[in-house]
């Protein structure tokens, strides 16, 4: 697939924004439990599909995800990414690690033949980064190398999660962080201010990713995404929807957060969950 201008410019920034941060990404992420979401994510290839098969990570970035799915046996994995700097990282963590192929390449034209993989994982908010005509091409792009009976399964963060910053930032809370040689702060457009309604149009709640390091200034948006659309999108496309898993950080909370999404691509022999 040949990917539009506009998923060009997307990519650019996000290109951009992580060659920069990746000395940094991991550090700031170092809290994060990746062997306990490896493991979510390890259950259900395990419950879905038979082994051996055959794993693309899109956007596996420094390979956090990656080093742990790759542990498990059954499987080969292949790591993409657009970010050079994130697959240097990544590459020497697994250097030692046979079964993991990497690629630096854009997730809108991947270099892999028609049906070549059983799964796609697009883990940590990677339908986050896209608007929605982008994110239509990456699923498109899925799609075409996925096998059939394949999966994609995904995780984004919800509309709900916009007014969770939202509310944040009001009390003074998740404005920014700041290292000694980086800050990352959110800027929210001035319109995103009013309350969202319980459904929201494509792309009408957004903020701007803004990193600041060594002298360099660079952006990339994130956009928020209702569940109830992402699903038609799924079906559109022409997956069957076998499970959408809400996640909830607290009891209080009116509505998810994040989201995952797990898509098969039709197969006679398969039926949905």
């Amino acid at each position: 697939m040949t990917p539009s201008a506009n998923s060009i410019d997307e990519t650019s920034a996000i290109q951009d924004f992580y060659d920069a941060f990746a000395p940094h990404y991991d550090a700031f992420y170092e809290l994060i439990d990746y062997p306990a979401w490896a493991a979510i994510m390890q259950q259900q290839l395990d419950e879905l599909l038979p082994a051996p098969r055959r794993i693309l990570e899109a956007g596996c970035g420094t390979g956090a995800m990656l080093c742990e799915i790759a542990k498990y046996p059954g499987q080969s994995c292949v790591g993409v990414d657009v970010s050079s700097g994130m697959l240097q990282v990544c590459r020497s963590k697994l250097k030692f690690e046979p079964k993991v192929e990497l690629a630096q390449s854009d997730l809108f034209a991947l270099g892999f033949q028609t049906e070549c993989f059983d799964a796609v994982l697009g883990a940590f908010s990677l339908l986050n980064f896209f608007p929605s005509f982008c994110r239509k091409d990456l699923l498109k792009e899925v799609w075409r190398i996925l096998k059939p009976g394949g999966i994609f399964l995904t995780d984004y963060f919800t509309t709900h999660r916009y007014q969770q910053l939202l509310q944040a930032l009001a009390q003074g809370r998740e404005a920014s962080h700041q290292e000694p040689v980086f800050t990352i702060s959110q800027i929210f457009p001035t319109q995103s201010s009013q309350s969202a309604p319980s459904f929201v149009a494509h792309d009408q709640l957004m903020c701007e990713r803004i990193l600041r390091v060594g002298g360099q200034i660079l952006k990339h948006p994130l956009y928020f995404i209702d569940p109830q659309q992402m699903a038609l999108d799924f079906s559109a496309m022409g997956f069957q929807i076998v499970d959408k898993i809400s996640l909830v950080r607290d009891s209080s909370a009116t509505a998810p957060n994040r989201v995952t999404l797990i898509g098969r691509k039709p197969c006679p022999s398969f039926t949905s969950k």
